[in-house]
């Protein structure tokens, strides 16, 4: 079953920058169905931010959910808020869609 996940600019601006992105961890056959995922993504302006439209399966869900949380983490010695916000939207997302 295939899912389509909104993602806030936000996010999506700090994901770009993942080696996941870039391709480096295609090795790993969920890092890259999720890739390709993002790439074929649809990009739209909604008000006066950008939203992502991925569709994929729940694996590359579930890993966009794990990016969240990493990018969680990963801002906690600098938080920038509105990446903060827009992780804590795309994990909870991901726990509703995937309770469907």
């Amino acid at each position: 079953m295939e899912h389509t996940l909104n993602v806030p600019g936000s996010f999506a601006n700090w994901f770009e920058g993942t080696n996941l992105v870039a391709g480096g961890d295609d090795g790993d056959p969920a890092c890259k169905e999720t890739r390709l995922a993002w790439e074929s993504a649809e990009r739209r302006t909604q008000g006066r931010g950008t939203v992502i439209r991925v569709t994929g399966s729940a694996e590359v869900m579930k890993m966009l959910a794990e990016y969240g949380e990493y990018c969680l983490v990963a801002n906690k010695d600098e938080p920038i808020p509105s990446e903060r916000e827009a992780a804590h939207k795309v994990i909870k997302r991901v726990a509703a869609l995937l309770k469907q």
